[in-house]
């Protein structure tokens, strides 16, 4: 070729082809490798992903976190309820909104309990389910 031009747009052109798979490849691999270390550190093995906890088990772990939370709030308003009830002096208006706080925490924890059995339930039976296949 006599025209360095036409050599110069030929070696770029076929440059701008393969440079950008060499690229991607790269990064395909940094995307794998990054999804890897995900599943990895979100509990699934990495020889046959398969997760080390079944998904019952981390429902029941999820269940038991959300319930350890709102009991503690359940405390918490029962604790400020009886605060308010003990500080009011005789203020009739105080009383009642610490007997409201009192009534509406105790309705929280028979729902919070409720909740739990319905998910006890949930989760046993979806554990059989799940051997019986």
């Amino acid at each position: 070729m006599k025209n360095p031009k036409i050599l110069a747009a030929i070696l770029v052109i076929l440059a701008s082809l393969v440079l950008p798979e060499i690229a991607q490849t790269s990064t395909l691999q940094q995307i794998n490798a990054g999804f890897a270390q995900t599943g990895q550190d979100a509990g699934f093995a990495p020889q046959n992903g398969a997760p080390r906890r079944t998904f019952e088990e981390a429902l029941a772990t999820y269940v038991s976190g959300m319930v350890t939370i709102m009991s503690a709030l359940f405390m918490i308003l029962i604790i400020y309820g009886g605060w308010l009830w003990m500080t009011a002096m005789g203020k009739e208006e105080q009383i009642q909104k610490a007997q409201k706080i009192i009534i509406g925490a105790t309705i929280g924890l028979v729902i919070i309990i409720s909740a739990r059995l319905v998910a006890e339930i949930a989760i046993t039976y979806l554990d059989k389910a799940t051997i019986n296949r």
